[in-house]
């Protein structure tokens, strides 16, 4: 027995350990930030990503693919989607397209150094801790979102957030602030401008901002008006402008910036940024929006091609495209877009439609609208050249409100006279609920109202010429004309009450001035009442 147990002994120290006797795995963590170390039985042994960020071979990165972006980089080295055969991914907007052809590869151009080339090739890859950045593609540091601290809701710096407030809160700085009313004073002027010699003013083709008082709403010690651009757009990665020769061939990009036109919604919370000289078949737009600290994130998946017109209303991003010609006459689909969350592109429509009795044959309309401040309503101006149908959609429906007309005689629209466009003067109440429109017909400057829910119609002469046509005669009797003014150019806008009217009057019967220029004051007139006022100062 005592042999037989020292031979037990000897053949179980003789077994060799199950690891070829290198003992239990050693994780090996130098430089890494998480991840099991090459131990996969010990996960986590060099650390865990925390914030919605994973584990990317030892270091941690938070991906992202925002609503819209259907291929390209997640910024963590893999991928948002990829594209069906025949289809490449367009590195300008994350869509999966056909290939141009004769498809030039992006990289060099673009500066891009990872990430797809436009024609379904790569620029390259990046090898952690470095990962493809979405939007500018190139290798860089891995975005970890900010939301530590006491961040409660607001943009995440990655394309995420840090969560949303409650019903009636705002975010402000990370926080969700109560709701209530904002104090009277609360408000910036957003415009634009146009010098009378284009390129010789500094940011003409820009939005800009100035409070009530003139003074810069962003940075006091500057006088005068801020550029949106040069606070807003300067560094944004994710948008460029393309960049033409004269016959219209892509050479290159440069910054993002409100040179080719820019548009934003009224609570300045989304913008549209026209990235290349607009054509004749229309605008080519990126849609962004503003974060909590008034800088622009771009939204990836909506950059919208051939677009004739294009307007913020409510929830909603509508615009207007080419359908059809016959001869000089157009249709045109109108569309909208939902913004948060970003939705696909829906067609509400045709205009003008097919039973409109001047389409083909005498439409001038040339995809023009206007929109109402919370997208409930749209107006369209069914024109030719001597008459106007006002049409107004509303809940899915098109509904004709009037027909103008320059001049009838035996019941039939006569006139040779090109007095009526699509973007004539047309403004909607903040409530939806008047439609107020501007129209010159025979003797009259005239005012019409219309009623959203009854259709019902009213309107109130602003000045009648003693014979003949308004146009021909209004100038020989304008100094009986209490306001001194011909007709109204733009759009007017009502007052938030509803209450009043806000337009632009001209007058060129006069010229004013040693250069012959026309006239031009801003007025109101209160429609409930019929009373109107000039401001105290015309501008010429």
């Amino acid at each position: 027995m005592r042999i037989l147990t020292a031979l037990v002994v000897a053949l179980a120290l003789a077994v060799p350990a199950c690891d070829g006797g290198e003992g239990p795995c050693k994780p090996q963590c130098d430089g890494l930030e998480c991840g099991d170390g090459g131990c996969p039985d010990q996960p986590g042994a060099c650390g865990a990503c925390g914030g919605g960020a994973a584990c990317v071979e030892g270091f941690c990165c938070a991906p992202s693919c925002p609503v819209g972006q259907l291929c390209g980089p997640d910024g963590c080295n893999g991928t948002c989607g990829a594209c069906q055969e025949g289809a490449v991914c367009d590195p300008a907007t994350y869509l999966c397209v056909e290939p141009p052809a004769g498809c030039v590869p992006r990289c060099g151009l673009a500066g891009y150094t990872c990430g797809d080339d436009g024609c379904g090739g790569s620029c390259g890859d990046c090898a952690p801790p470095d990962f493809c950045q979405a939007g500018i593609q190139q290798c860089g540091g891995a975005c970890v979102p900010a939301c530590g601290g006491e961040a409660e809701c607001g943009d995440d710096g990655c394309g995420g957030s840090c969560g949303d407030c409650a019903e009636g809160q705002f975010c402000e700085n990370g926080l969700c602030v109560g709701g209530g009313t904002l104090p009277d004073e609360d408000f910036v002027v957003l415009f634009t401008y146009r010098g009378r010699i284009p390129g010789y003013n500094d940011h003409e083709a820009d939005l800009h901002l100035i409070l009530p008082d003139g003074t810069n709403p962003l940075n006091p010690a500057e006088p005068g008006s801020q550029p949106l651009t040069s606070f807003y757009l300067e560094g944004v990665a994710d948008c460029q402008l393309v960049v033409e020769d004269a016959q219209g061939t892509e050479t290159g990009f440069e910054p993002c910036s409100c040179k080719y036109g820019c548009l934003v919604d009224r609570a300045l919370q989304w913008i549209a940024i026209s990235i290349r000289k607009p054509s004749a078949s229309g605008f080519t737009f990126q849609l962004g929006r503003f974060d909590t600290q008034l800088g622009v994130k771009m939204i990836k998946g909506v950059t919208l091609e051939d677009v004739i017109d294009f307007k913020f209303g409510g929830n909603y991003l509508y615009y207007s495209k080419l359908l059809q010609c016959e001869g000089l006459s157009c249709q045109y689909t109108v569309h909208r877009v939902q913004l948060d969350p970003v939705g696909q592109p829906q067609e509400l429509l045709i205009f003008p439609p097919d039973n409109d009795p001047d389409w083909p044959k005498h439409s001038n309309y040339k995809g023009h609208f206007k929109v109402s401040g919370d997208g409930e309503v749209l107006v369209f101006l069914g024109t030719t050249i001597r008459s106007n149908r006002i049409y107004m959609w509303k809940a899915g429906n098109l509904h004709e409100l009037d027909y103008i007309c320059q001049t009838m005689q035996g019941g039939e629209c006569i006139g040779a006279g090109s007095e009526y466009t699509d973007t004539d003067p047309v403004a909607i109440s903040p409530d939806s609920s008047v439609i107020a429109a501007f129209t010159i017909a025979e003797r009259d400057l005239r005012l019409r109202l219309y009623d959203t829910e009854t259709m019902d119609q009213k309107y109130l002469n602003l000045f009648t010429v003693p014979a003949g046509g308004y146009l021909t005669n209004i100038c020989p009797n304008i100094a009986a004309e209490p306001w001194k003014f011909k007709e109204v150019l733009g759009d007017p806008v009502f007052t938030q009450d509803g209450a009043s009217l806000l337009f632009m009057a001209h007058d060129d019967c006069q010229l004013s001035g040693a250069d012959g220029k026309p006239e031009t004051s801003s007025c109101w007139i209160s429609p409930r009442s019929g009373t109107a006022r000039p401001s105290t100062r015309p501008t010429s």
